[in-house]
């Protein structure tokens, strides 16, 4: 083991901070080196080291920069001495973040170059806590503000009236049905001539001839 890893090793802080230009800013190795002064084989070392005792990054649980480094290398770092505390009742914890806040934390997140554990330390929360609300949103369980409250209608209700309104009565249409009315009338110098009812043939001769008599 060379000092520089040694270093490394020995460097709780500089061990979380390798870790974050990794993982959070997606850095190179031949950036990490230059910004941290460690040699590029130490990083590799420390990323293929924490893959073979982590899954995944962030890590689902608090760690201290104490605690992350004597995950990694246990030998340089005594066990913490166990001290047992009594066990008291937690209370249920409130959700005290808004959804307006967890989804305007979220659409952050999603800008291009956005760092989530940059953006959960600038608004006090812990990373894992915003990655947890970015999955929700990628599930649909968190909505844009405003979409997840429902509006009420008003309803008015109105007493049915005790008397229907009765069914408009139809008038039957009235059929032209007048008796034998005066079909035709004629003055002759004898008299008048009035024919009555349906005009037939016969009634037409006899019409016919009464002029003909009246013209002689």
């Amino acid at each position: 083991m060379n000092a520089r890893k040694a270093v490394l090793a020995d460097n709780p802080e500089l061990i979380l901070r390798v870790l974050q230009l990794r993982f959070d800013e997606s850095l190179s190795y031949p950036r990490i080196s230059a910004q941290t002064g460690v040699s590029k084989t130490a990083i590799f070392s420390l990323v293929r080291r924490f893959h073979q005792v982590f899954t995944d990054w962030p890590l689902s649980g608090e760690y201290s920069c104490g605690q992350l480094a004597r995950a990694l290398f246990p030998g340089r770092y005594p066990s913490a001495p166990t001290v047992t505390q009594p066990v008291k009742a937690e209370k249920p914890r409130r959700n005290r973040f808004s959804p307006e806040f967890k989804w305007r934390l979220v659409q952050q997140t999603l800008l291009p170059g956005a760092c989530v554990a940059q953006i959960a330390r600038e608004n006090g929360i812990n990373d894992n806590l915003l990655f947890n609300w970015r999955h929700l949103w990628r599930n649909g369980g968190l909505q844009p503000p405003g979409e997840h409250e429902t509006s009420l209608l008003p309803v008015t209700l109105t007493p049915e009236p005790d008397n229907k309104i009765p069914a408009p009565v139809q008038i039957p249409e009235q059929i032209n049905t007048l008796p034998d009315s005066l079909c035709c009338e004629l003055v002759l110098p004898a008299g008048t001539l009035r024919l009555k009812g349906e005009l037939t043939p016969a009634l037409l001769q006899t019409l016919i001839r009464e002029m003909k008599g009246s013209s002689h």
